[in-house]
């Protein structure tokens, strides 16, 4: 097979909007349980009181407006790049210039419920953490090689019995 690449430039403008961007402030949670859990309805978000967080203590943001903005801006222009690209037929794109204008922005602070928990076995920690909305989680667990490698001898027998019963059998 020869291929064959065809260029062709193309130009215009795309326009989309953006509501409730989540960018999270902390750096306690890593990232991708960050954007597992970040499932939130915003739209019925109330104002805080103090009683929300009798018992429990809360995170303070770790990275300042500037840094969430930022963070933000690499979504849109992510969204907008993806948006862009899904309307042309396309293996490789070997330049693309995006020029971005972001208008009417308004920024909220909020204090999410998630809930961070460790817990210890044999001697070591897992981490796992609870979306207090939703009640989605995401964390480790530890896993047993001995019974990964039993289940995997297990199934290889299994098959290997149906493989034998079918050719008595067929």
């Amino acid at each position: 097979q020869v291929r064959h690449p065809r260029y062709f430039p193309v130009s215009g403008s795309y326009s989309c909007s953006f509501d409730d961007l989540a960018v999270h402030a902390t750096d306690a949670v890593p990232q991708d349980i960050m954007q597992t859990l970040l499932a939130y309805d915003y739209a019925n978000s109330v104002e805080y009181r103090e009683d929300f967080l009798y018992g429990f203590s809360a995170l303070l943001y770790t990275k300042d407006g500037v840094a969430c903005w930022n963070e933000a801006k690499e979504q849109a222009n992510g969204s907008i790049r993806s948006g862009v690209l899904s309307q042309y037929h396309h293996d490789v794109v070997s330049h693309l210039d995006i020029r971005t204008n972001f208008f009417n922005m308004k920024y909220r602070y909020l204090l999410l419920p998630m809930y961070i928990c460790n817990y210890a076995y044999k001697g070591k920690t897992y981490p796992f953490y609870v979306n207090g909305r939703n009640g989605k989680t995401k964390g480790k667990s530890p896993v047993s090689a001995l019974k990964v490698g039993l289940t995997v001898l297990a199934g290889i027998a299994a098959l290997a019995l149906i493989g034998v019963l079918a050719y008595f059998l067929g």
